[in-house]
């Protein structure tokens, strides 16, 4: 890629994030706990580590993103 060049693409990814949140280390007043991803009927959390975004070296990229999920039953 060049710099400043514009790339169209698609990319397909499949598979599970499912990374349970766990408590983190340290002793703290309030516990927190983390994951480095979780898809559930709650919501969304997708950090950098789940590797869900395209990445080409160390270059700085826009995206536009565009998700199809399955259908769902009524809630």
């Amino acid at each position: 890629m060049v710099p400043g060049q514009e790339w169209t693409g698609e990319f397909s990814y499949d598979g599970v994030i499912n990374y349970v949140p766990r408590d983190a280390g340290g002793e703290y007043a309030r516990s927190f706990r983390q994951s480095p991803g979780l898809i559930e009927s709650r919501g969304v959390y997708l950090g950098g580590s789940t590797h869900w975004v395209p990445q080409i070296g160390d270059a700085l990229m826009t995206y536009t993103l565009a998700v199809q999920l399955p259908a769902v039953g009524n809630r």
